[in-house]
């Protein structure tokens, strides 16, 4: 008896725990959108992130995708599809899963270039922003050469 009320206090500590530290996370999350990214601009709200998409100068980008050592290239308008649809469209093997920014299975590194990245649902860490990881399903190319480098992964990985 004793041993089942220990289990259900420490499994109630324990969701207690995780709920809050999840909490101090986006709020965490939230004091970074501010913070200036090199050549990422990643904007949570989706209403804002549409009004500047709307605002930024429509330029073609020339889009470098490597994976597994081999280089793909495409054109890209930047107020066109996201960088992994394009992808798709090009017939390129890229992973992915949701298509919406939760399941991370298109994360790829920034390499080159400058994006916009809708943030409404991306959990990426501040650190992965800053080292210049994006979810390809959300990002939008605003300079005219990016490069991107790619691993094949699933939603597991």
């Amino acid at each position: 008896m004793y041993i089942v009320i220990i289990t259900i206090i420490i499994l109630g500590f324990l969701g207690w725990f995780f709920y809050k530290k999840k909490k101090k996370k986006k709020e965490h999350i939230e004091e970074i959108k501010e913070k200036p990214i090199p050549n990422i601009r990643w904007i949570r709200n989706p209403k804002l992130f549409k009004e500047e998409l709307e605002k930024i100068e429509e330029i073609i980008s020339k889009i470098t995708i490597i994976l597994e050592e081999e280089e793909f290239k495409f054109e890209l308008s930047s107020k066109g599809k996201t960088i992994l649809n394009a992808a798709i469209d090009e017939g390129i093997d890229v992973s992915f899963l949701c298509k919406n920014g939760v399941c991370q299975t298109c994360k790829a590194r920034l390499l080159e270039g400058k994006i916009i990245m809708n943030g409404e649902w991306c959990e990426l860490a501040d650190e992965e922003i800053e080292e210049g990881d994006i979810l390809l399903c959300q990002s939008h190319p605003t300079s005219e050469n990016v490069i991107i480098e790619c691993e094949k992964r699933t939603f597991f990985d």
